[in-house]
């Protein structure tokens, strides 16, 4: 339905996603509590769920993605240029991810 469209799969380490995830007010509860892809209520205490989880979903969404115009795009690495060569236009990014400091 929409040919030209672009996707962005945003990740970093995945360590650091469960810290931020736990940040996040009551985040790792809710996704506790949800029923989600690959991810059933009730699963998601222990970090190595978490991380096991969002590694799979990163995999499945770039799987269905294979055939588009899609950016990895680290969050930890990656920046304004990455971006900017992928869409095609300038575009800021002042910064790193700002949460991990």
């Amino acid at each position: 339905a929409y040919p030209d469209a672009h996707f962005i799969l945003n990740s970093r380490n995945l360590q650091d996603w469960v810290k931020s995830v736990d940040k996040h007010n009551d985040m790792r509860e809710r996704l506790i509590q949800a029923d989600l892809p690959g991810l059933p209520k009730g699963i998601g205490e222990r970090d190595e769920d978490l991380i096991e989880w969002v590694s799979r979903h990163h995999e499945r969404v770039a799987a269905q993605l294979m055939h588009c115009r899609l950016l990895k795009f680290n969050i930890d690495v990656h920046g304004a240029a990455e971006l900017s060569a992928f869409l095609g236009r300038r575009m800021e990014w002042p910064h790193f991810n700002a949460t991990k400091h």
